[in-house]
């Protein structure tokens, strides 16, 4: 789990580099998409391999998950995951949704509900293990405060809100981060909210 999330932290920084250097802006400009691809070339390199835009009734199905009953509507089953990554025997081990500049936890529990909706459909016969929720943040500086205060405060509260939203369900919930570094006025981090059964 560890060189996953260290991959999906790679992968964010990576597209933040690329974009600068193409547009000589910063990542929470950029599509989505972007962070997407350069975290799944990143996960290329530790697992056997990488899907995009799964769709979460598939991947339910595929993990050997039961089919029995109805799917949460927290799961949105007509949806699909961002990423997913896949065992060495072509079953699928972790799901990974991506978001950029998130105004707070409340812009991520749809997705962490997602992830949780599908780890406990996997949990008796199923093979996902764990879900990652990736995000990246840039803030400027507030004549009050400096953009690395805010961003250290802003993480410090999404991890804390993710804590308390999952812990009382029986979820591992860990949060990882590179950053934040600062540029002039601007500080940017990119952070994992890591999911697993207990």
């Amino acid at each position: 789990m560890n060189k996953v999330v260290k991959a999906v932290l790679t992968g964010m920084n990576e597209a933040h580099e690329k974009y600068h250097e193409w547009a000589d802006e910063w990542l929470w400009n950029a599509p989505e998409y972007l962070m997407t691809v350069n975290i799944a070339s990143q996960l290329k390199n530790k697992t056997n391999y990488v899907t995009l835009e799964n769709g979460v009734r598939k991947t339910i199905k595929d993990s050997g998950a039961s089919s029995r009953g109805r799917l949460k509507d927290s799961m949105r089953p007509n949806g699909k995951s961002d990423i997913l990554l896949w065992t060495s025997y072509d079953k699928p081990k972790a799901v990974i949704e991506v978001k950029n500049q998130p105004k707070s936890y409340s812009s991520l529990k749809k997705d962490v509900d997602r992830i949780i909706g599908m780890l406990e459909k996997s949990e008796e016969s199923g093979t996902l293990e764990f879900g990652v929720i990736a995000f990246h943040i840039s803030l400027t500086d507030f004549p009050t405060k400096k953009s690395k205060a805010r961003l250290n405060d802003k993480i410090s509260n999404i991890i804390s809100s993710f804590k308390k939203h999952i812990e009382p369900m029986g979820y591992l919930a860990h949060g990882k981060h590179i950053g934040p570094k600062t540029d002039g006025e601007d500080s940017w981090c990119s952070t994992c909210l890591v999911i697993s059964p207990s």
